[in-house]
C-alpha cells in the first residue's frame, strides 16, 4: 500500500471521526433540550396554578397606581394631599410630621408646628415663582417663631431645566420665612442634580437649604416615607393606599421585580439543581 493511500485513508477516517463526534454532540444537545422542556414544563404549570390561586385569594398584583394619574403632576398631587393636615386622609399633622422627622434640616419642626384654624398649614401645588417657573409642592408651616416652607421639586421622569434649583431657592429666600425653608428635590433614584440644573459654584451658598429625597433607594426615600406613614396610622383604607404607593415606588423606580415572579424562581432553582442544562437553556433562549 502506497504512502499516499495511507495518508488519504487517515484523512478520511479522521474526518469521519470528527463528523461522528459532531453528530454525537448534536444528539446530546438535543437530548438535553428535550429533557429541559420535559422536566421544566410541569414545574412551570404548577407554579402558574399557585400564582392563579394567590391572585384569587389576595389580588397581590393589583395596584391602584395602574389606574390613577402617575405623571409628574399626578404624583405631586398625591404628595401634597398626604402632607396636607386638612386633607381627607383624616390624620391631621401625622403624615407631615413623619416627613419632617426624617430630615435633619426639619427634625426640630416635628414638635414645633403652631398651626391654628386661623393660621393653618398651607399646601399648594404648582406654586408660581417670580420668574415664571412653578414649584411642584409648597408646604408653608406656622411655627412658634414664624413660618417655615417645605418645598418639593418633583422629578420622576423629566430632566433638569437650566439653573432651575438656584432659581427656586432664590425665590424661597425672598419670601421672608422667619424659620427658614428647605427645597426637596425628588428624582426617581438617588442622584445629585446635574450641573445644568444646579451649577457647582452655586451649591455652597444653599447648604442646609436643599436635600435630595428620591422615590426609591438611598438613605431615605418617598418609599420609606410611605412606609412610616402606614405604620403611624390605624386607618385601614389609608394603610392600603400607602402600601400601594410603596409598591409603586419599588416597581416603577426600583430594581426589576424578578425575584418575586414564580416562574423565574422555578427556572432559576431548576438550573441551580441541573447546571449541566445551562447550555440547553441558553440555546432555547437564543432560538
Amino acid at each position: 500500500m502506497s504512502l499516499a493511500m495511507r495518508s488519504g485513508e487517515k484523512e478520511h477516517f479522521g474526518f469521519a471521526g470528527l463528523l461522528q463526534h459532531v453528530q454525537t454532540f448534536e444528539e446530546a444537545r438535543r437530548s438535553d433540550q428535550v429533557r429541559f422542556f420535559a422536566e421544566l414544563t410541569p414545574l412551570l404549570e404548577e407554579s402558574k396554578r399557585v400564582e392563579r390561586h394567590l391572585d384569587r385569594e389576595s389580588a397581590r398584583r393589583f395596584n391602584v397606581f395602574k389606574y390613577v394619574r402617575t405623571d409628574e403632576l399626578g404624583l405631586s398631587q398625591i404628595i401634597a394631599e398626604l402632607l396636607d393636615p386638612s386633607a381627607e386622609h383624616g390624620q391631621g399633622h401625622t403624615l407631615l410630621v413623619k416627613m419632617l422627622e426624617a430630615m435633619p434640616e426639619t427634625r426640630h419642626l416635628a414638635s414645633n408646628i403652631a398651626a391654628t384654624d386661623a393660621n393653618p398649614v398651607r399646601v399648594t401645588t404648582e406654586r408660581p415663582t417670580s420668574d415664571g417657573r412653578r414649584i411642584d409642592v409648597s408646604v408653608e408651616i406656622p411655627t412658634a417663631s414664624g413660618r417655615f416652607c417645605l418645598a418639593f421639586e418633583n422629578k420622576p421622569y423629566a430632566g433638569d431645566q437650566p439653573c432651575q434649583i438656584p432659581s427656586y431657592l432664590s425665590f424661597l429666600n425672598q419670601q421672608g420665612y422667619e424659620d427658614g425653608f428647605l427645597l426637596v428635590w425628588v428624582p426617581p433614584t438617588p442622584r445629585e442634580p446635574s450641573e445644568w440644573g444646579f451649577p457647582t459654584e452655586k451649591r455652597a451658598k444653599w447648604e442646609g437649604r436643599f436635600r435630595v429625597v428620591p422615590y426609591f433607594g438611598g438613605d431615605y426615600s418617598l418609599e420609606d416615607w410611605f412606609r412610616s406613614c402606614r405604620r403611624a396610622t390605624n386607618a385601614q383604607r389609608l394603610k392600603w393606599f400607602l402600601r400601594q404607593a410603596q409598591e409603586f415606588c419599588r416597581q416603577q423606580f426600583g430594581a426589576p421585580n424578578l425575584n418575586t415572579d414564580a416562574e423565574t424562581l422555578v427556572i432559576r432553582q431548576y438550573l441551580l439543581e441541573n447546571p449541566n442544562l445551562l447550555q440547553a437553556a441558553y440555546a432555547v433562549h437564543e432560538a
